[in-house]
This record gives C-alpha cells, sequence and structure tokens, in this order.
C-alpha cells in the first residue's frame, strides 16, 4: 500500500504505475461481527473499516451535513469508516467514498450513527471487515473539514 501523498487518487481511468516505496504491507483481514455496533465502534478507534452500504439515490446526491434519509435495503457499494463524531448531540460515522473530491463534503460523508435500525444506517452494519498491516496510523480529526 502506498500513501496518497506519493500516489494520489485521480478518479479517472488510467494505466496504474509501480511504486517502490510503501507505506505499509497489508498481512491480512478481519471481519467485524454482523449488525454489532459496538463491536464496529471499537474496530474504527483503532483502523479505518470497509463496509458495504446500501447507496440510494439520496446517498449519491449527499452534499453535506448528518445523512439520516432512507438508502433502500440491499448493499451495493464499498466505502471506509474513517473514524465517529458528535456534532450537535448527533453521533455520526465519518465515510470516505471512492468518487473523488467533488462527492459529498470532499470525498467524505457524515453518516447517522445510532439508528434504530439493526443494520445501522444503510446497513452500515451489515458486511464490515478491516485490513490488518504493519504500520500503525494516527488519527487525524478534522483535516477534510
Amino acid at each position: 500500500m502506498v500513501a496518497e501523498s506519493t500516489y494520489p487518487y485521480q478518479g479517472q481511468d488510467g494505466i496504474c504505475y509501480q511504486q517502490t516505496e510503501t507505506a505499509a504491507q497489508i498481512t491480512g483481514f478481519q471481519d467485524v461481527t454482523r449488525n454489532d455496533k459496538q463491536a464496529l465502534q471499537i474496530a474504527v478507534s483503532q483502523q479505518l473499516v470497509s463496509v458495504f452500504i446500501a447507496a440510494s439515490d439520496d446517498f449519491q446526491n449527499y452534499v453535506s451535513r448528518i445523512f439520516q434519509r432512507y438508502c433502500g435495503d440491499s448493499p451495493n457499494h464499498a466505502v471506509t469508516i474513517v473514524g465517529y463524531e458528535n456534532e450537535n448531540g448527533m453521533n455520526y460515522w465519518l465515510i470516505n467514498n471512492s468518487w473523488g473530491q467533488t462527492w459529498g463534503k470532499n470525498g467524505y460523508m457524515k453518516i447517522l450513527k445510532g439508528s434504530s435500525n439493526s443494520e445501522g444506517q444503510c446497513g452500515i452494519a451489515i458486511g464490515l471487515h478491516f485490513q490488518l498491516h504493519n504500520k500503525s496510523y494516527k488519527r487525524l480529526w478534522g483535516w477534510f473539514f
């Protein structure tokens, strides 16, 4: 895995180039228990977590604020949970999408954390994985806003 600073995302088709300097090496992955929001929070507090969610039209047109709209029942898109926070008394997951910086808030979305749905908002607690790697990363809260 290379650092984004040395190989930035461009959001377009093209030819990938080989990077010799790696920021970390992925050594495996681990699942988070399905529908276990507490286990998800613990995992996110330690590293990035990949999730499979339902990306409805409302999701696709997200611009700002904490997303609370209906997303559908069928997960169809992968995103990465990069953290969680609270805004004006409302908890949210902070996710990074692969659609580039023009989507959402510079490529990020705040999505309701604490949904009454057992699967979480947009099914965020259904399919969860995180990478095991040979480096640890310090969280940088708020740098994207």
